[in-house]
C-alpha cells in the first residue's frame, strides 16, 4: 500500500523518530510480510525498493529475489496478526525507557495510549516470544514499550499508528521537559566519555562501536 511507503519515508525523515538506520516498519497480507530490509533505511521508502517479502510462518527468510535481507526484528512484526507494525527507536521511547523506575506519570502516560511495557531482551526471537507473552492476556494493547530500546505500534492504518507515534512524542515532552543542569554537563564533558563504557540501547552499542573504530583509524 502506497500508505507503507509514505508513512516509512515520513517517519525514517524525522531524527526525532530513527537512530541512523534504525525502526523498520511492515504490511501483511494473508500469509506473507513486506517488512524493511536489513541494511535499509526508512527515509528511502519512495526512492528505492526498502521491503523484502518474508512468510509470516518463517520470517527471517525472504521469498522475493530483490537480494534484500529480513532485518533481525522481522521477528516482532510477525508474531502480531494485525496489517500495519510500526518499530521505532524515537527519542522520547527511548528515553522513557531508560527510566529505572517508571513513576506514575509514565505510568498513566502508557494506560492512556493502551502501551505494554517489555523488559530488555535482545533483539530477535526472544524478543518476539516476549512480546507475545506480554500481550498474550492484555486483548487491549496497540503497541509496547521496550525497555532500553524503543517503541512498537500495530493497527489495520497506517497513518494512524503515524498519528499515534508523533502523539506519544508530543505527551513525553510536555511530562518529562528537558533536565538541562545534566545536559549542560553532558555537553562539557562530552557524550562519549559521559557513556563510556554503558551501552544503553542496541543502536547505542552499535553506533559507539563504529565511532570508535573510526576514531581509532583517523589516529592511526
Amino acid at each position: 500500500p502506497q500508505s507503507l511507503d509514505v508513512v516509512s519515508a515520513q517517519i525514517g525523515l524525522s531524527r526525532d523518530l530513527v537512530q541512523g538506520p534504525g525502526g523498520n516498519t511492515s504490511w501483511k497480507r494473508d500469509k506473507s510480510m513486506w517488512v524493511k530490509a536489513s541494511g535499509k533505511k526508512l527515509a528511502d521508502a519512495l526512492d528505492s525498493e526498502i521491503f523484502c517479502q518474508v512468510s509470516v510462518d518463517s520470517p527471517l527468510v525472504s521469498i522475493n529475489s530483490n537480494n534484500l535481507r529480513p532485518s533481525i526484528e522481522t521477528t516482532l512484526h510477525a508474531v502480531r496478526k494485525e496489517s500495519f507494525v510500526v518499530h521505532t527507536h524515537s527519542v522520547g521511547a527511548i528515553a522513557l525507557g531508560l527510566m529505572t523506575t517508571l513513576g506514575a506519570s509514565a505510568i498513566q502516560l502508557l494506560k492512556d495510549s493502551s502501551l505494554g511495557i517489555v523488559e530488555y531482551v535482545r533483539p530477535g526471537i526472544s524478543l518476539a516470544k516476549k512480546i507475545q507473552e506480554v500481550t498474550r492476556e492484555r486483548k487491549e494493547l496497540t503497541g509496547v514499550l521496550l525497555k532500553n530500546h524503543g517503541l512498537v505500534l500495530w493497527g489495520e492504518d497506517m497513518e494512524v499508528l503515524y498519528e499515534k507515534l508523533l502523539e506519544f512524542e508530543r505527551s513525553i515532552d510536555e511530562r518529562f521537559p528537558v533536565n538541562t543542569e545534566l545536559l549542560n554537563e553532558i555537553r562539557k564533558m562530552g557524550i562519549s566519555q559521559y557513556l563510556r563504557n554503558r551501552h544503553l540501547t542496541p543502536d547505542h552499542a552499535v553506533f559507539a562501536s563504529d565511532l570508535n573504530n573510526h576514531r581509532s583509524e583517523e589516529h592511526t
